[in-house]
């Protein structure tokens, strides 16, 4: 035999049960803050240093950094491991665009034609058009 709240007994005699009173609460709360959104608040909270007779504001997260780098700079090796490892934690990507430009051959014959065109136009005008444009047809 198992335990049956007097509620429950009640509700099967045809009176309502109201669903605050049988729903367990799961997870966080409404409105409470993640960790991760508490960490990131923290972060962003700015600070007053002052450097070289200096005072600049900055991020309490940029702070850390820079406090990090000071201790890798001077010979720290726990620093310099844990700034190596955020270097390579928080990395961007690097984008590489390469130009690769592909002419087929109705694009090869238009640039010709131009071409022509420009000599002709040149000659008839006296001047002469460069050599160095050349059009290279690509598969």
């Amino acid at each position: 035999m198992h335990f049956v709240p007097s509620r429950l007994c009640e509700a099967a005699e045809g009176e309502p049960i109201s669903e605050r009173e049988v729903r367990k609460p799961k997870g966080r709360p409404k409105g409470a803050k993640s960790i991760s959104q508490i960490l990131k608040e923290m972060g962003r909270r700015q600070v007053r240093i002052t450097t070289n007779r200096r005072a600049r504001h900055i991020s309490k997260l940029e702070l850390v950094f820079l406090q990090l780098t000071n201790k890798a700079t001077s010979g720290d090796l726990k620093a310099t491991r844990e700034l190596l490892s955020a270097f390579r934690t928080f990395a961007e990507p690097e984008v590489v665009v390469e130009d690769v430009t592909v002419i087929d051959g109705r694009d090869s014959s238009v640039m010709s034609n131009i071409l022509k065109r420009l000599r002709k136009a040149d000659i008839a005008s006296g001047t002469e058009v460069s050599q160095a444009v050349t059009v290279k047809e690509v598969g």
